[in-house]
């Protein structure tokens, strides 16, 4: 019985030695909105990136191929890192200048009359 239990000790102190990796942090998104209401293709893509201009959360060009909306032909959505600075929508030969994310909450946009709504 001492051996059992003085192998459970061992076992426990050896475990607890083990440095504590915490989980991941959970990033904060935000839902973008693309109505393509300028007749684009039907496949569109969100490129971005963050202030210091060489991390793109949503991978190298053309992007992240964005979630068309059901039932609606013409919407489309995409979740991007809160803190992301700049976005372009594009279906892969046409594009939007570089977009600036609103800070007033909007987060629809329309690229036939280039607007953020919400």
């Amino acid at each position: 019985m001492k051996k059992f239990l003085s192998i459970i000790l061992t076992i426990l102190m050896v475990v607890t030695m083990i440095p504590f990796t915490p989980l991941a942090q959970a990033v904060d998104t935000v839902t973008l909105y693309l109505k393509n209401t300028a007749g684009w293709q039907s496949t569109m893509y969100a490129y971005c990136w963050k202030e210091n201009d060489s991390v793109r959360p949503l991978g190298s060009w053309p992007g992240t191929l964005m979630d068309k909306g059901e039932g609606e032909s013409q919407l489309y959505a995409i979740d991007v890192p809160a803190d992301t600075y700049a976005i372009i929508f594009n279906d892969g030969a046409n594009q939007t200048p570089d977009l600036f994310l609103p800070t007033d909450g909007s987060n629809y946009y329309n690229n036939a009359t280039g607007e953020w709504t919400t």
